[in-house]
This record gives structure tokens, sequence and C-alpha cells, in this order.
């Protein structure tokens, strides 16, 4: 259509109408990268669960020692998670998405800490040399709309009858 300022404006209405479905989805992208799965060594380790991102998740395939062997950098093929990750905690918190260029605040600093271990504002970690990341999620009430978005604890089966009375 021409540019004018009717379909510039129906553009941008059209845009921010469907701001949460996108939002939806990039929790949704995140989610799937986050929560290990059962057939992976990931899915099989304690801190992580499929129906919800605890506290504290283990990464699997994340990172890479550098080839001089002083320091960690990030997997090419999970670098666009790190950003996507960042983007939507980012997005959670207010700040709209702050990464601006090809790497994360995340990849910066992981590059950047030669034992390993560092923060930013929202992650704390530790590079391992088996190539896992382990994440520790700084703004738990992030994480917790994180996961109320993203499907958490309705993803679990229903609770029998019995089972809550073992429970109590």
């Amino acid at each position: 259509p021409p540019i004018t300022e009717e379909t510039v404006l129906r553009f941008a209405h059209d845009h921010l109408a469907r701001a949460r479905d996108y939002l939806k989805e990039a929790v949704d992208e995140v989610f799937e990268f986050l929560r290990p799965h059962g057939w992976t060594k990931a899915g099989q380790l304690k801190t992580n669960t499929e129906m919800e991102v605890g506290e504290r998740a283990i990464v699997g395939y994340t990172v890479e020692t550098t080839w001089m062997g002083g320091g960690f950098r990030v997997n090419n093929y999970r670098r666009q998670h790190l950003i996507a990750l960042e983007n939507v905690f980012n997005g959670l918190a207010g700040n709209g998405t702050i990464c601006k260029s090809y790497q994360s605040l995340l990849e910066t600093a992981i590059e950047a800490a030669k034992d390993g271990t560092g923060e930013t504002e929202l992650f704390e970690f530790r590079a391992c040399r088996n190539q896992n990341l382990h994440l520790r999620f700084k703004r738990l009430d992030l994480l917790e709309r994180f996961n109320a978005i993203a499907g958490g604890k309705t993803l679990r089966p229903a609770e029998s009858e019995e089972d809550r009375l073992r429970r109590e």
C-alpha cells in the first residue's frame, strides 16, 4: 500500500494489538531453550525440570573453552538463544529489548570472565569445561512472570485426589 499517515497508523495499531502474542511467542521459545528434555544429559540433572524454569538452570552445550584454554566463549549455535533470553527478561522487566548488537551482555560477560564465573544485571553464571552453562536468575519476580506466561506449572499433570491426600 502507499505510505500515508493512515496506513502507517494502521500498521502501528496492528502491531501494538499483537504485542502480547509476540511476547508469548518469545517466552515460549526461550522456555523451550531453558527447560531440559528427558532424552538429553541436561534433562537428567536434578536442578532442571521440564515443567518450569527454576531459580537455577543448567543449559547444556552452550559454552566452549577458548583455543588457548584461558577462558570461555559461547557456542555459535547458542548465541541467538542467549540474545533471546536476554531480550525476554529485559522485556519482562519493562526495559524493552536492550540487545542491539550481535552479542548479548551475557555473552560479553562470559567471554570477559577468565575463570568462567560472573554476572550481569539479570543473571549470575558459571561456565564449565563440559560445555554446560549454570545460570542463576537474579530477578525471581521476572522468573515467576516468565513461568506464568510459558505455562509453567500448568504443564504439570493434574494431581489426583489420592496423591493430594498422601502429600497432606
